[in-house]
């Protein structure tokens, strides 16, 4: 059985992918928390306090 090679591109777009993932995984919480707090300022809730 003989190896095939890997198109160039293939090497090239892995730490790219990873990075669009880790970004993925850093952006989802942080747009919810923005939206929580979006959505419980209009319903006229108390808003979370500052975290420091």
């Amino acid at each position: 059985m003989t190896k095939r090679k890997m198109p160039d591109g293939a090497r090239q777009n892995g730490p790219a992918l990873e990075k669009a993932y880790k970004f993925a995984l850093w952006l989802v919480p942080t747009v919810e928390k923005s939206w929580t707090r979006r959505c419980q300022n209009r319903s006229g809730a108390n808003p979370a306090p500052a975290q420091s």
